[in-house]
């Protein structure tokens, strides 16, 4: 599969269905910055085949009534220790928008790696590598992805263009006196690497994609994958519709329901849960401090990122980087499938794959036996446990 160019998967729209009519309010469509076709005629067909016309229509006037504009974020706001912010005249708002990122581990170092958290998450999610990163004298800059967090998002119906992140991360790490750095991303945060390193890949050096997410109109991408996980995707870019059910994500359940939505990482934190390490509250932790501030990082805004596809540029073009290229990924991960993680292997010249132990799904990377696997690499460029069978056995997970 490697230099080509998946297929979108093609499906037939519902009838009287016209996505092209549907309101996007004060949208600024960059190039890969739209909603497909496809994504919307998904999820109409998913909600009127199951005849719910009168709960749809409750779910548009709660919508509607949820467009409202977030209160802005102020630097007085960013106040937890470790979290700064900067601001980005990037014409979202007059006075700039302002972005939250965290700094950790070895403060004084001049070797830094950029952290991308995933969806539903924010510039907490990757605490548990602290101390490690101290160790390793790394030093962390955890960026937040715009309406998570204290990171602002964009303009209400302002549809966000992926390559504006890689400009994200530039503005944090100049304003930490750093040029160069190593870049790891998870889940949707490892698409929002990529995008970061195409746009700098004469500053990043090694790169490293943790259980990366693929839009899933890429044809195979949802195979293997939860299906709340793909479906609940699609309805989110949905204007009034995915608004409304944003706002229900965020406000009618609690992180612990949220969590359970996926099998394999419900599984993960129960076992989190018992093994008295801590881990689950970290996580509990973080996705309660994404959701605090505004619930429209879940929003149209930022959902159609996670459908869209072709993506804004070329993926071979990554193998460019001043370092080595690798994806992390485990076996049992239904979230984002192993084909997912492979997928963005084949399309990246050098790529090392590196497979983790089955046992946490989705959040291996925080099993305290695969941080220093993940930050050797960082590190090094190099995979200090390359048979993963022996390493499975070393470090005991099963």
């Amino acid at each position: 599969m490697a230099g080509g160019s998946p297929k979108t998967k093609k499906k037939p729209l519902v009838t009287g269905f016209k996505p092209d009519q549907l309101e996007f309010g004060s949208s600024a469509q960059a190039a890969g910055s739209h909603v497909g076709d496809s994504a919307l005629s998904r999820s109409a067909y998913f909600i009127f085949s199951r005849g719910h016309k009168i709960a749809l229509i409750l779910v548009i006037v709660i919508g509607y009534g949820l467009r409202s504009q977030p209160a802005r974020v102020t630097e007085e706001m960013v106040s937890a220790p470790g979290h700064r912010s900067v601001r980005r005249m990037d014409g979202s708002y007059e006075d700039g928008r302002l972005i939250e990122y965290r700094v950790a581990g070895d403060f004084e170092s001049n070797e830094v790696v950029v952290f991308v958290h995933g969806w539903l998450s924010s510039v907490k999610a990757f605490r548990l590598y602290e101390a490690a990163a101290k160790k390793r004298k790394l030093k962390m800059i955890t960026v937040g992805i715009p309406g998570f967090g204290l990171s602002e998002g964009y303009p209400v119906g302002q549809l966000r263009g992926l390559m504006d992140f890689g400009s994200d991360v530039v503005a944090c790490v100049e304003a930490e006196g750093a040029r160069d750095f190593h870049l790891v991303g998870y889940s949707e945060g490892a698409l929002h690497a990529i995008a970061a390193a195409f746009g700098n890949a004469k500053h990043v050096r090694n790169l490293l994609l943790l259980a990366p997410a693929m839009p899933s109109s890429v044809e195979g991408m949802v195979e293997g994958q939860a299906w709340a996980s793909n479906q609940v995707k699609h309805i989110l870019t949905m204007p009034v519709v995915g608004e409304a059910l944003a706002w229900l994500i965020a406000k009618g359940k609690t992180t612990k329901q949220r969590m359970s939505n996926s099998p394999d990482v419900k599984a993960a934190v129960e076992k989190f849960s018992k093994d008295g390490s801590g881990i689950a509250q970290a996580i509990y932790d973080d996705q309660d401090y994404a959701l605090h501030h505004t619930w429209r990082g879940i929003a149209l805004e930022n959902a159609h990122l996670l459908c869209t596809y072709p993506l804004p540029f070329d993926i071979s073009d990554i193998a460019s980087v001043n370092g080595s290229v690798a994806v992390s990924f485990a076996t049992d991960d239904t979230s984002t499938p192993p084909a997912m993680s492979k997928w963005y292997c084949d399309q990246i010249p050098g790529c090392k794959l590196l497979e983790h132990p089955p046992g946490y799904g989705h959040l291996f990377h925080l099993h305290a036996a695969n941080v220093p696997r993940i930050l050797d690499f960082v590190k090094t460029g190099q995979d200090g446990a390359a048979d993963a069978k022996a390493f499975q056995a070393a470090v005991g997970v099963v």
